[in-house]
């Protein structure tokens, strides 16, 4: 479209065992980019419908199917949305960049934000453990992307 750019990108290193991948602009509509990504959300927080496209959220579980890294079946194992009106600015860098920190530095920190942003999180926190594989996918949240703060944090893990 005119003026408007989306994009799906990698940013971890190839045999990381913390993967981010960020999509800018791909909320869009129905089946589109990472749209999927907040049925998944709404289906698991009891959510009948999507708040975007107004299509029914039920049917959707918890597994993935993404060919990345020697997997192709994919666990939510947490989610955390940061709403637009909250300047967090530290959260996306953070989130960006696992290389930065240890496995369990990282997971510690998706704990602590999806309790700090309850409304809109979830996290099944057996799953979060030092071994394993996983990937986090940020992508647009429910209030936009004007300033670049609201964000939808989707952790998966590998299970196949």
């Amino acid at each position: 479209r005119k003026g408007h750019y989306e994009y799906v990108h990698p940013l971890t290193a190839k045999g990381s065992q913390v993967h981010s991948i960020l999509g800018h602009n791909v909320r869009g509509g129905r089946g589109k980019y990472f749209h999927n990504l907040h049925h998944i959300q709404n289906a698991i927080l009891g959510k009948s419908s999507c708040e975007k496209c107004k299509a029914s959220c039920s049917g959707y579980g918890k597994s993935i199917s993404a060919s990345w890294e020697g997997s192709s079946s994919w666990e939510v194992v947490a989610f955390f949305e940061v709403p637009k009106n909250k300047a967090y600015k530290n959260i996306l860098p953070q989130m960006a960049q696992p290389w930065n920190y240890t496995t369990s530095q990282y997971l510690s920190s998706v704990a602590s934000y999806v309790n700090t942003f309850s409304g809109k999180s979830w996290a099944n926190t057996s799953a979060l453990t030092d071994n394993g594989k996983y990937m986090m996918l940020v992508t647009c949240g429910d209030s936009g992307d004007n300033d670049s703060i609201a964000k939808l944090y989707m952790l998966l893990k590998a299970v196949g």
